[in-house]
């Protein structure tokens, strides 16, 4: 950015700036590439000209929310996503000093108590991982993370996954993305369904919340295999899933086999809950519809289960259950799904203590006020 401004005030041509692309004459220009920054220590972020009134986690609200990295890139091939294009399947990191200092400076300057990972793997090194847990822990940094890795390293460090729970890591995303191998080899996931799900099943053992996705929309998805799908889905056991639309980007590898099937060039709907792919034996209305019902029909399995979660988790699920109906996409679904008459009463007294109105619900009081 500082090349390019040097640049223009200068009247320099910007074909001397690197790693940019833009128009001459109506003709799209790309510089040469340009490479990435040696050392990520010595990048200082500018948390002093952030409104900090405006992040804060919405299942916490009272605790100020902040969006670190630790590291950057990606190594992995999967098919269907950019990252790996973008970084070049690179990944470099922070010190773990230099990681933990940050996260007791925005704590102590910044009332930040939060913080979300941006990394998309940040616990490629384990030792360099393990180190950070160390610091977390023998500092008492005291703020809470929330992170996203890989299955393998979930599975790589289950014999120190307590240390996780004890440095502050209380919800973590892992992308298991199919529950059949044919279709995690064809996303080039490279792991396998036994050990997603063992993943899943190790971080729900050491009360840290889980979180999934499924990527659904293949040419030859029907009805039947997403059912299939959700029916895993819950086997599975995450505290949460969401079942997103694939969405093949033209740079993505995954791109030739899909194209036939590319239903819109409009990349605004390029989203993951747009389908913009066409399965042969549906429309992408039913498609779009397949994917609400999908993610209503986990929730509702969840929320029947309610009390087989420790307290912390269950708290937690009613205030995201409660974000999901007010702030998201899937708020019309969720009301469905709690106003259900097989949701337990207390699930629908709580709602409704948070004064969140759902079909059904007086029913449902009077049901309540019956049986106690």
């Amino acid at each position: 950015m500082a090349d390019l401004i040097r640049a223009l005030s200068c009247g320099d041509s910007l074909d001397k700036v690197a790693g940019i692309a833009y128009r001459l004459d109506g003709v799209a220009r790309r510089t040469k590439a340009r490479s990435f920054a040696a050392s990520l220590d010595a990048l200082i972020p500018a948390w002093d000209l952030l409104d900090w009134s405006s992040y804060f986690y919405r299942p916490a609200p009272e605790g100020r929310l902040a969006i670190v990295s630790s590291s950057r890139g990606c190594q992995q091939a999967c098919s269907f996503c950019s990252q790996q294009k973008f970084w070049e399947r690179s990944w470099r990191d922070r010190s773990p000093e230099s990681f933990v200092g940050e996260l007791e400076m925005l704590r102590d300057r910044y009332d930040v108590r939060i913080a979300m990972l941006s990394d998309e793997t940040p616990t490629v090194s384990r030792e360099r991982w393990q180190r950070i847990l160390d610091l977390l822990i023998e500092r008492q940094v005291g703020v809470e993370l929330l992170l996203e890795t890989r299955v393998p390293d979930i599975i790589r460090d289950q014999d120190i996954l307590s240390r996780y729970h004890e440095a502050g890591i209380s919800h973590i995303y892992v992308g298991v993305e199919a529950t059949n191998q044919a279709t995690l080899d064809l996303y080039k996931k490279d792991i396998l369904v036994a050990h997603s799900k063992r993943a899943i099943e190790l971080i729900n053992e050491h009360d840290i919340v889980s979180e999934t996705s499924f990527v659904l929309g293949n040419p030859d998805e029907t009805k039947e295999s997403i059912e299939t799908t959700v029916d895993l889905a819950k086997w599975f056991a995450p505290d949460m899933a969401f079942f997103l639309a694939i969405a093949p980007w033209p740079y993505a590898d995954i791109y030739p086999d899909l194209e036939p099937h590319v239903a819109t060039h409009d990349y605004r709907r390029y989203n993951l809950v747009e389908p913009v792919v066409k399965p042969r034996d549906m429309t992408l209305e039913e498609m779009r519809q397949a994917l609400f019902k999908a993610t209503g029909s986990f929730f509702h399995d969840k929320f029947e289960r309610l009390d087989q979660l420790t307290p912390h988790k269950r708290n937690y699920m009613i205030d995201v259950l409660r974000l999901l109906i007010e702030h998201s996409y899937l708020g019309d679904e969720m009301k469905k799904m709690a106003g259900h008459a097989s949701m337990p009463p207390a699930v629908r007294r709580m709602l409704a203590e948070l004064g969140i109105s759902i079909p059904g619900s007086s029913s449902g009081d009077s049901q309540t006020r019956r049986a106690s």
